[in-house]
């Protein structure tokens, strides 16, 4: 089963800290992610579209996941206290 919005906000502000994340499944729409991003004592969601041979999250665009992942592992997604996502 896919993890729900309200499921991942749980998640994060219970044993997440400012900048954990969750990549999940869209509850909205199918071929469509979400990105679920702790910010303090909240949870902010993105949307990352799925194009069939890429991953496109705002301007930027990845080959695979695991480059999405690793793009945002050194660049601030959103301005948390530690900049980080």
């Amino acid at each position: 089963s896919n993890l729900t919005r309200h499921a991942a906000e749980a998640l994060l502000l219970s044993n997440g800290c400012d900048g954990s994340y969750l990549l999940r499944d869209s509850n909205e729409r199918i071929g469509l992610y979400s990105l679920s991003v702790r910010a303090k004592d909240s949870v902010k969601h993105f949307h990352v579209e799925y194009t069939g041979y890429s991953f496109k999250f705002g301007f930027n665009e990845f080959s695979s996941l695991k480059d999405f992942v690793k793009h945002f592992a050194n660049q601030p997604l959103i301005g948390s206290e530690t900049g980080k996502l």
